[in-house]
This record gives C-alpha cells, structure tokens and sequence, in this order.
C-alpha cells in the first residue's frame, strides 16, 4: 500500500480475498495523507481476482507481491486470466513467486531465506518453464526479471497484455 504516496490521488486500487485484512491494513499502515489519497471504493474483497470490477481495460499497471507463494498453477492461469480483462493494450503486471529449476521443481525446495516450499502444498514454487507456458496459452508477453531483493527471496516476473 506504500505505492499510494507516488499516485496521483484514487489512483491506488486493492483487490483482496479478506476485507477484514484490507480494512485492517487500511487503518493500520495508512497514514491519514494516504488514506485521503484512497478512497475505500477503491478496495475490493473478492476470490475470484476480479480486477475488472473497477472497469475493463481500465488499468496500466498492476502488481501483487506475495501472492503467487500461496497459489497452485490453476489459480495463477485463474488469476492472470481475469486481470487480462482490466488491463488496458500494452498494460504490464509484476508479481513475485518463488522459482524452481529442472528436477527440484518436483520436490520441497529449502531457499537461501530458509523458507520451505512445495510443487503442490503451500507455501509453492513453479517453474519458469510453465509460467511462461501459461503466459502464452493467454497471448500474453513474458519477461522474467529475477532477483529484486524479496526479503524471502521470491524472484520478480511481468507480463505485457
């Protein structure tokens, strides 16, 4: 929610599966400038990654940040499929995940951070492989950046509608 300060006002919207963790965040993270900056219809609790709710080919940019951790591959496709819908031609979404190679990625993996993850259990770790293989299967452009200095280690990746 720190983004809020470099937006232009209501520019800021967050989707979340908990309106009580947004709501929480909300008055607890925010300071008053920013919560002025962002209005609560701009938060929305939703399961369904339903970006489109505020407005179809509406956004230039979005980013999630831990998400991807907590998501099996059909939710991944689940949620870059609806978030195709609210970005606008050329729009780019950043998100973070932990990254498996070749034969680790059929098995836990110890990160350098000491987190544990899993191909199936929560907290996962996918391939870049299958990312992009998704990425495509949506016509959507995949770049992996890598390391951007995650506390936990989880690597960067966009995607270009």
């Amino acid at each position: 929610m720190k983004f809020i300060s470099y937006l232009e006002h209501g520019h800021y919207y967050g989707i979340d599966v908990s309106p009580q963790l947004m709501q929480l965040g909300y008055s607890t993270e925010l300071e008053p400038v920013q919560q002025q900056r962002l209005p609560p219809a701009n938060l929305y609790a939703t399961g369904d990654y339903d970006a489109a709710h505020f407005g179809e080919k509406h956004f230039d940019y979005a980013i999630s940040v831990s998400l991807w951790s907590h998501l099996p591959l059909s939710e991944i496709e689940r949620c870059l499929s609806a978030l195709r819908r609210a970005m606008r031609p050329g729009g780019q979404y950043f998100t973070s995940l932990f990254v498996c190679h070749g034969a680790g990625c059929n098995r836990s993996m110890r990160h350098p951070s000491g987190v544990v993850t899993w191909p199936n259990n929560d907290p996962y770790h996918h391939s870049i492989d299958t990312i992009a293989e998704v990425a495509e299967r949506l016509s959507l452009s995949f770049a992996y950046i890598g390391n951007w200095n995650h506390p936990r280690g989880q690597q960067m990746a966009k995607f270009t509608l």
